[in-house]
């Protein structure tokens, strides 16, 4: 994992394998875009907290994802994951059409059921990360964006052209929009703000509307959303800054050490401190 931090540190975009042994909650430090390619077995995932079921030949493209939770695998579960943060993604498909991009994302799971196009797919997702294990290539980040190009075409033409009305579509409204603009601001203000008035604010929407907005797409109330992207960073910094309890406290904007840990103990059962003994043992 050390080499895919690094890769897109660098270059802004990094592929890696997904197995049931690395299936977990994570939060990410910054927007990425996700391409997940299922070649074996199944899984069910949340992006964003929306679900999304994995099986042999599903293709997932998750736009500005900030949290993302493994929920439960097969023993044979295996996939490619092409990660892109969000300044890498925007340049790498300058020259597409925006009406592609939008009819990709805004329609982000497909069945890829002939063996050409898996294969396609799979050859596109290996070359760039055989390019990146090449530390000598001068240009990586155009040859990396020419292949991420020709991907986002690829998926284009197989599923939208090829298949063109035969595949069913979902039809997005404004909810979906303020949902998903609900996490990303979530994402931005999390350190300052855990209260649903200040979000409900800054969409232009009532505190009332964004609850009936969050029951309709995780089954959940805006504050139990926010209490869990909250409690996902915090576990975040306790496995990886080092800082002390009292530190992260301060950060998040908590009281003091004492909120935080109550907080934290109703959330998750257990306290920070245990949690971080936990998470290195």
């Amino acid at each position: 994992m050390a080499d895919i931090s690094l890769q897109l540190e660098k270059y802004g975009i990094a592929v890696a394998e997904v197995t049931t042994a690395n299936i977990r909650e994570n939060v990410v430090p910054d927007k990425y875009t996700f391409f997940i390619f299922c070649t074996d077995g199944e899984a069910q995932y949340e992006f964003n907290l929306e679900h999304i079921h994995f099986t042999a030949g599903t293709l997932a493209l998750c736009n500005e994802v900030v949290m993302v939770k493994g929920v439960a695998c097969s023993d044979n579960f295996r996939a490619l994951a092409l990660i892109a943060t969000k300044k890498a993604a925007f340049d790498f498909i300058v020259g597409l059409e925006s009406s592609l991009i939008n009819t990709l994302f805004e329609n982000p799971v497909f069945s890829l059921t002939e063996h050409k196009e898996r294969q396609l797919v799979i050859s596109l997702f290996q070359s760039i990360r055989t390019a990146l294990e090449i530390d000598t290539l001068y240009r990586m980040k155009a040859i990396c964006g020419s292949l991420f190009h020709t991907l986002m075409l690829s998926i284009y033409e197989i599923i939208i052209h090829t298949k063109g009305e035969d595949r069913p579509r979902k039809a997005y409204n404004a909810g979906d929009t303020y949902f998903r603009n609900f996490i990303s601001l979530i994402n931005d203000h999390i350190q300052q703000e855990h209260e649903v008035a200040f979000y409900a604010d800054k969409l232009n929407i009532t505190p009332k509307y964004l609850n009936e907005i969050c029951k309709q797409h995780a089954k959940r109330k805006a504050k139990e959303i926010i209490s869990a992207m909250l409690v996902s960073r915090l576990k975040f910094e306790l496995r990886t800054s080092g800082n002390s309890v009292k530190t992260i406290a301060f950060k998040y904007h908590f009281a003091d050490q004492s909120s935080m840990g109550k907080f934290f103990r109703k959330q998750e059962g257990i306290s920070p401190l245990a949690y971080r003994q936990t998470a290195n043992n």
